[in-house]
């Protein structure tokens, strides 16, 4: 089931970001966008993230209080440089992931950018929609490739 599905369209308290825009005019380098059944690894790859100085924003830690969540997720899709999809079999029954995987993947097309990256959880095909997309597999290579991909930020 997805938890997701039941999060409040609006939320009682307030919360403000501090709006820290790096050189590529992007607020985060990395968006990750999961279900939360893959949580461990997803903050496994938020720690190999930010531990060489990548801004992340994941969910369940950024998320603004006071907003309209479907707001929320396209206005943090536009302020990523890079958006991770966790796909695994917990995010093919999952309407909240389906939703940001169309948004990101929208945003990606209209403004002609080549940043959605899908990574395989413990499955080997990626969603019909994004099957144009390269994955990034779990291998011994993984770390490799997913910080090489921010070498010149």
């Amino acid at each position: 089931m997805c938890s997701y599905l039941s999060i409040p369209i609006f939320q009682s308290t307030v919360c403000k970001m501090a709006s820290n825009v790096n050189d590529n005019g992007y607020e985060y380098d990395a968006l990750l966008w999961y279900h939360e059944d893959d949580s461990k690894f997803a903050k496994e790859m938020l720690r190999t993230l930010e531990g060489k100085n990548v801004t992340v924003y994941i969910e369940a830690r950024d998320r603004q209080g006071g907003k309209y969540t479907l707001t929320e997720y396209t206005e943090t899709i536009r302020k990523s440089r890079y958006i991770f999809l966790l796909i695994s079999e917990s995010t093919k029954s999952c309407g909240t992931f389906e939703f940001q995987m169309h948004q990101s993947l929208q945003n990606s097309l209209m403004n002609r950018l080549q940043n959605v990256i899908p990574v395989l959880i413990n499955v080997t095909e990626v969603p019909d929609i994004l099957m144009s997309l390269a994955p990034l597999k779990l291998d011994e290579f993984f770390n490799k490739r997913l910080l090489d991909l921010f070498r010149q930020i």
